[in-house]
């Protein structure tokens, strides 16, 4: 290991493989995102994390290592067996033991092992487990920070009292607790649950805290709580005396630095380190002056250093007396520090800027440290050396890396920090979510005015209002947008079609009772328009954290105050707590109207409002008069058309309807979520949810799905095509009427004619007649005329005759001709025979016809040119014909997979002609091979990647082979056309097996058990037996497919990395898959292998009732059966009641109830409490036993009233995906539930 083979915390190029032991930033200094080096080997709780830190990691690289579980690696020169042990540092902290060739050496990382903790005492036991068959222990690479026997401090959970103790002897004042990015949480916990209240946490931490299950703790909001915890690089004497200047209030800085026993001497300051030691044949010597330091009965106190500041001793490291019990347990025969610091030593004041009040001893201690390594300064007084390397971060340089992420101030400018007060006003800004600033206002009263860059900011920070121009615009609009998130987003503006070409001059004031803008003239541009403004009494403009902007006779107004608010008047954004309303007395609905184009927040063409004639649905219109979409009629819990609200976890919608108005307004379930519905360019109603992680917008949900169902999208003679980027084109002979418009994604404008009809009369010369050019297989335009017409001929002269005239079509229905532009035009694929030809009229010149003798010598060159080129492509093609139905019949081009060329397949599937589905990802057809072999097609579409990218992931996914996963046989990739090749299974997909009403041919309960088994076998495989994790991530019936004799295969795997970043668009947009998604898809972090468990639970509950889970049984009665599958079994009730009818009570009672156990465990809301799909392989195995599980939350909801819910199922698509990812976590209460049988 010296030699460099294996690096632990350290990321230089070179090794074979690296070691995190934790995820501290002094342990990931140079770990990134853009990591490729090779693989990286982890805790579980690390690898969920990491995503986190590095939002962009390539997860296949990850290896997890359970505690206690020893893997074995084979290097170059030597096989490392490595066994990864609880270092109880911080969440996911492990030591190493790494035994091999060179002997045993023990990693310890950070790690504290204190004698009252189970959890440590857990720890030293898988540690001894690890030793017993071990001759020696030949190193220990020890933690030996706070190692010098001069310091001590107490248990955590003693020094987690005293914390305690603070904050209630001070019931009047604001607490501020500085912490790590990392760490300390058991700390928070516990002072939570004490004290029965949340901790105020900066986001980022919040998000941390989510991913490590603690949900219901902490919170980003200061109005709940008067305990916040902060980064500690934002800590310091300063800040707190700024902040006693608002409120009182005092810091508390739960420190791991080292606390002295007693009053030292000069000789003793440095000595007592008992790594200079060495272990001689079974008992350790020591120096004499580590045995004179006795416990101070006063370690643990906290020390008051600041009349607003108190520091209580606190630490993750092992101190002297637990390190000195380590290594009586272990007995290396030799030490090496990690830490390179002779003193493992910060004076605690250091951390609050300031070095002063210091003791005499103390401050010796700094100086003998400085003469040694003067060179550092203070800043680099704690050094960590890494393993096989002398990469060292200083503790300056960890500060420099959590700049960026909490604008702390360096240490090493506090003297000019504290010359410079405008600067710690900033800290206070960034720090303490004081968003406010110089240029921001809380209010707009009558003596007020907002210009130029001056903002309007809510109270706690979440939402803005200001001045903007979007894109190349040069105009001005007064507008709304989040605070908080990196990417501007827009969700109201006052004077969308009016803006404003100076905001400087231009200002947003009270004005009459009103808020009114007025332009750089001061001429009134938009108005509230109160009819009867407040008389006398003040009038101001308040911003809330709703994102309502409200008028109100006081600065704390609130919604219930407003005289006038935004949500009255929505632009293209519709937040939670606004309404959608109708009013019920002049009919007039509120709409929701998207802007003209990306860049222009202009009144655009479409709109969504409440259905006028009262039947409280939604629709979406195009210019307010076409309609072409309804969500169906409200049913008092989901819309009619919109059934994958059935499992909806988000949003809480509700209907209110009086003499007056009818209205939705709707609020989110979790309150930590961003979410925004948008009336959007696209002519889709969407929704958006922020996910952090990504630092990005992510579509969970749009309707109509396909964008060709717009009506108009592509405007006057502009036709759409679904599986095309851009969706729109121009017809044959036009053009974009604004091809700048059309850059911006703005159709509507449509396309103009590139040459003008001659409009002449049948009897005229050809010469310069119009013509028709037919263009086939669209779906033709609304509105056209039908005529009487006999024959194609007559029609089509009716429509020449006709100057206004555009277009026909004549078919078995008779003719149809349009006047005008041609709207909502639809190019259909080759594969949908309801398209239809469509004749247009174009000018006879962009027919291009030949003219002249000297064409017809051309033509005559050209011809016999023309048929030499044919013989040779005739003969080209035979030669290529032969080598192809070789290859077809077996040659392996790419490992063990056949290249096909497209003509191949053409003729294979008979022109694609018998489609068996159709999904997200593209169509699949039937097809034989010269050898007879039935086979699958599937054309891919919306594939991005390259030739060379293609055909390697494609090629890592034919390496994957199991009996229970279909097999991939080849592919194809010629230019656009990508395409995949599969072993054909006979019996089709479980759903047409399971959901099929015809009794003769429903499948038995031993074959179900047979699927459930098989599947979660072939799963297993994909997560837990490749050599990167697949996580397919869309496991429902559909993508089971079953051969002859009705042996699952897993289908589809793999197909979110050939799609890339259009997956998660296709995924939870298609239908039929929104009620198998696990709630972590939209939470915003890693989609780790859990999330197919929960599918597969969900799938399991279908299998046992041979129904889709939000239909109505035969009974008639409405429930969603996996709420009364679970609460029946925690009720007692029949198990075999819950059975499929049609099976009639033949099955093993044991199984059902197995199998119901198992899909419940697997739908739990936290996924820490899924089991992993090997244990469910052993559970249905009958190898062990499981428990019966909480009702998980989603399914609590539906306890009480599923019987009022009305169910509506859609699942006609197919479709799958891969995300390549080591992330295994293991699931501590499933283990501790699930055991093994005794049997």
């Amino acid at each position: 290991m010296e030699k460099g083979l294996i690096s632990v915390d350290r990321w230089a190029e070179g090794s074979e493989a690296y070691f995190l032991t934790h995820l501290h930033s002094d342990h990931t200094n140079g770990l990134s995102s853009a990591w490729s080096h090779a693989p990286l080997f982890c805790s579980p709780l690390t690898a969920k994390l990491l995503p986190f830190k590095f939002p962009c990691f390539d997860l296949s690289l990850l290896r997890v290592l359970h505690a206690g579980t020893t893997h074995t690696l084979t290097l170059t020169s030597t096989v490392l067996h490595v066994t990864a042990i609880d270092a109880c540092h911080c969440p996911g902290s492990i030591m190493l033991l790494f035994r091999g060739d060179f002997g045993c050496v023990l990693y310890t990382g950070d790690f504290r092992w204190e004698a009252t903790c189970e959890r440590a005492r857990r720890a030293r036991h898988v540690l001894q487990d690890a030793l017993q068959n071990i001759p020696a222990l030949d190193v220990v690479y020890l933690d030996n920070t706070y190692s010098n026997p001069i310091y001590d401090f107490p248990p955590r959970h003693v020094a987690a009292q005293k914390v305690i103790d603070i904050i209630s002897s001070h019931p009047d004042h604001d607490i501020i607790i500085g912490i790590n990015t990392l760490g300390k949480e058991d700390l928070l916990v516990e002072i939570s649950r004490a004290l029965q209240i949340k901790i105020w946490v900066w986001p980022e931490r919040l998000r941390s805290m989510h991913l490590l299950g603690f949900h219901d703790i902490f919170t980003t909001n200061t109005s709940l709580t008067r305990v916040r915890a902060v980064p500690q690089y934002s800590f310091s004497v300063e800040t707190l005396e700024e902040l006693n200047a608002m409120r009182p209030t005092i810091g508390i800085m739960p420190s791991g630095l080292p606390w002295i026993k007693k009053p030292l001497q000069q000789n003793e300051l440095l000595s007592g380190s008992f790594l200079t030691s060495r272990y001689k044949r079974g008992k350790w010597s020591a120096d004499s002056d580590v045995q004179i330091f006795k416990q101070n009965e006063n370690i643990g106190s906290p020390e008051k250093i600041h009349q607003y500041m108190y520091s209580v001793p606190y630490s993750d490291h092992s101190n002297y007396e637990e390190i000195e019990n380590f290594i009586k347990l272990v007995q290396p025969t030799s030490l090496k520090g990690i830490v390179s610091s002779s003193s493992c030593y910060i004076e605690p004041m250091y951390y609050f800027g300031r070095l002063c009040r210091v003791n005499q001893q103390t401050q010796q201690l700094h100086e003998g440290y400085k003469r040694k390594e003067s060179s550092k300064g203070v800043g680099a007084v704690r050094s960590k050396t890494s393993f096989g390397g002398d990469k060292v971060e200083t503790g300056r340089d960890r500060g420099k890396a959590l700049k960026g992420k909490f604008a702390g101030v360096r240490l090493s400018s506090m003297n000019n920090m504290r010359n410079k007060p405008h600067l710690w006003l900033s800290l206070l800004i960034t720090c303490f979510s004081f968003h406010t600033s110089l240029a921001a206002l809380t209010t707009i009263s009558a003596n007020q005015s907002l210009s130029g860059d001056q903002t309007l900011v809510s109270s706690h920070g979440d939402f803005e209002l200001g001045f903007f121009n979007s894109g190349n615009n040069s105009k001005y609009y007064i507008g709304m947008w989040y605070k908080k998130i990196s990417t501007k987003t827009y969700v109201w503006v006052a004077n969308r079609d009016n803006p404003v070409s100076d905001k400087n001059s231009a200002k947003l004031t009270i004005l009459g009772g009103n808020l009114v803008l007025l332009d750089q003239s001061q001429n009134l541009v938009w108005s509230t328009n109160l009819s009867s403004p407040s008389s006398g009494s003040v009038v101001v403009a308040v911003l809330l954290d709703s994102g309502n902007l409200i008028l109100g006779n006081r600065p704390n107004a609130t919604e219930s105050d407003a005289m006038w608010q935004s949500f009255d008047h929505p632009t293209d954004t519709w937040l939670p707590g606004g309404k959608i309303r109708l009013n019920n007395k002049t009919k007039k609905p509120q709409y929701l109207t998207s802007w003209k184009n990306v860049d222009d927040p202009a009144t655009g063409l479409f709109s969504l409002e409440l259905d006028p004639a009262g039947s409280s649905a939604y629709l979406i219109l195009w210019n307010k008069t076409q309609q072409y979409w309804s969500s169906g009629a409200w049913n008092g819990h989901i819309f009619s058309l919109v059934p994958e609200m059935s499992l909806n976890y988000i949003y809480n919608f509700t209907f209110q309807s009086n003499e007056n108005e009818s209205y939705f307004t709707y609020s989110l379930y979790n309150s930590s979520i961003i979410s925004r519905f948008v009336m959007d360019v696209s002519g889709q109603i969407k929704q958006f949810t922020w996910l952090d992680n990504a630092q990005q917008w992510n579509l969970f949900w749009s309707q109509p799905r396909q964008q060709c169902d717009v009506y108009a999208f592509c405007g006057g003679f502009g036709s759409c095509t679904e599986n095309s980027m851009p969706y729109c084109n121009c017809l044959t002979g036009y053009e974009p009427k604004s091809q700048a418009d059309w850059n911006l994604s703005d159709y509507s404008g449509g396309c103009v004619r590139k040459t003008n009809l001659q409009c002449e009369t049948p009897s005229s010369s050809n010469k310069d007649k119009d013509r028709f050019l037919p263009v086939p297989n669209m779906k033709l335009p609304n509105q056209s005329q039908s005529l009487v017409a006999v024959g194609a001929d007559e029609c089509e002269a009716t429509c020449l005759s006709n100057c206004s005239c555009t277009a026909y079509a004549y078919d078995n229905s008779g003719c149809s001709v349009w006047n005008g532009d041609l709207l909502n035009l639809q190019q259909l694929t080759q594969d949908d025979s309801s398209g239809q030809t469509l004749f247009l009229k174009l000018a006879a010149s962009e027919f291009h016809d030949p003219k002249g003798n000297n064409w017809t010598v051309i033509g005559v060159v050209a011809g016999a040119v023309g048929v030499i080129v044919v013989l040779l492509l005739v003969f080209v093609f035979v030669i290529l014909r032969r080598r192809r139905r070789h290859v077809g019949t077996g040659t392996s081009v790419e490992g063990s997979l056949i290249a096909f060329g497209y003509r191949d397949l053409q003729n294979a599937t008979k022109n694609f002609s018998e489609k068996l589905g159709g999904g997200g990802f593209g169509s699949v057809f039937k097809g034989a091979l010269h050898d007879s072999s039935v086979i699958a097609v599937k054309k891919l579409e919306s594939i991005s990647q390259g030739e060379k990218q293609f055909r390697t992931e494609v090629s890592t996914i034919g390496t994957v082979q199991h009996v229970n996963l279909v097999r991939l046989r080849g592919f194809c990739s010629e230019g656009t056309k990508k395409l995949l090749v599969y072993d054909y299974m006979p019996n089709g997909s479980l759903d047409s097996k399971l959901f099929q009403e015809d009794r003769s041919k429903v499948l038995n309960w031993k074959v179900r058990y047979e699927i459930a088994l098989g599947t979660a076998r072939g799963l297993t495989y994909l997560h837990e037996k490749c050599r990167d994790c697949i996580i397919h991530c869309d496991v429902k019936p559909e993508n089971i497919l079953l051969d002859a004799d009705f042996v699952p295969k897993v289908a589809d795997f793999g197909l979110a990395k050939l799609v890339g970043r259009d997956f998660s668009r296709v995924l939870t947009t298609m239908r039929g898959t929104r009620g198998y998604l696990a709630p972590e898809w939209i939470s915003g972090v890693a989609i780790t292998a859990k999330a197919d468990v929960y599918s597969y639970g969900m799938m399991l509950f279908e299998i046992v009732s041979g129904r889709r889970n939000s239909e109505a049984p035969e009974d008639g009665q409405v429930r969603f059966f996996p709420t009364l599958a679970a609460n029946m079994m925690h009720q007692g009730g029949n198990v075999l009641s819950l059975l499929d009818p049609r099976l009639e009570g033949d099955a093993d009672i044991e199984e059902v109830t197995r199998v119901i156990k198992v899909a419940s465990w697997c739908v739990q809301d936290d996924e820490a409490h899924r089991p992993s799909m090997g244990q469910v392989v052993q559970i249905l195995e009958g190898f062990l036993d499981v428990t019966l599980p909480p009702i998980p939350r989603t399914l609590q909801a539906f306890v009480e009233n599923h019987e009022n819910i009305v169910f509506f199922t859609d699942s006609s698509s197919t479709q799958s995906s891969q995300v390549k990812s080591n992330v295994s976590t293991s699931s501590s209460q499933a283990k501790s539930n699930i055991s093994s049988n005794s049997s």
